[in-house]
């Protein structure tokens, strides 16, 4: 009777083990992920059609510039996001969204990766609320240039608070709709920025003021002054690192 107590004993432990979610790695250099795509038919519908290359490109230089392992993703699943995201320091992504969802592709099939799944997970999209609260701590930086990517949607949330309530330190996306022409000036001077060591808070200002002089037309945002900081707008991304 004592050794079938400990056999159960033991096997109860082996279990609660296996349960334990995987580490996340923290590579050397920082791992900095950017995702952008060339949205074309018949992947996508007609009105969807859009190319916010080379975003991922340009980041990925000046993340390289600061000791980050910048990768430049183009045309990649939400699938490879989802995987990747644990192990990142910097997350980037330029593309089709809204409040809840983001739109990838990869030339041969579109995928999506949501906010939450509101108790209702459908197979073959990946949501953000399956990370364990504080799994994403290594995050210093995630970055939503989408549209409305930083309002709040009624039932599956705001993809900032989503992504701070998982443990990335600091969170920005946008209210507006974004112009894809200025989303694409304003991603370039914000990472040139971050590595002449502006805070983010200052890089994201000036690179909205540059945008709007030096993108037609001018004297017009496009969108790119709604952005929204979520956590310590005075951080910044040198020295290369992970997040606390």
């Amino acid at each position: 009777m004592k050794r079938k107590f400990k056999s159960s004993i033991l096997v109860l432990f082996t279990v609660c083990c296996l349960a334990v979610p995987l580490q996340a790695v923290q590579h050397s250099p920082p791992w900095a992920d950017n995702y952008d795509f060339n949205y074309v038919e018949p992947i996508v519908e007609p009105n969807l059609v859009m190319d916010s290359r080379p975003s991922a490109n340009n980041a990925a230089y000046y993340q390289d510039l600061m000791d980050y392992d910048g990768h430049a993703n183009t045309d990649y699943s939400a699938a490879q996001a989802y995987s990747a995201l644990p192990d990142d320091a910097i997350f980037s992504f330029h593309g089709h969204g809204d409040n809840y969802r983001l739109l990838f592709v990869n030339q041969t099939a579109k995928s999506w990766f949501y906010t939450s799944d509101y108790g209702n997970s459908v197979p073959g999209c990946y949501f953000l609320s399956d990370f364990n609260n504080g799994e994403l701590n290594d995050i210093l930086l995630i970055l939503f240039v989408s549209c409305h990517s930083a309002k709040t949607n009624l039932t599956y949330g705001n993809w900032l608070t989503m992504s701070r309530s998982k443990g990335v330190d600091n969170a920005i996306g946008f209210t507006g709709d974004i112009a894809n022409n200025k989303a694409k000036y304003w991603n370039n001077r914000f990472w040139e920025h971050c590595n002449q060591n502006y805070t983010i808070s200052q890089a994201a200002y000036w690179a909205k003021v540059e945008t709007a002089l030096h993108t037609f037309p001018t004297w017009y945002y496009g969108g790119v002054d709604t952005y929204v900081i979520d956590g310590n707008g005075q951080t910044k991304l040198k020295p290369a690192r992970y997040g606390s």
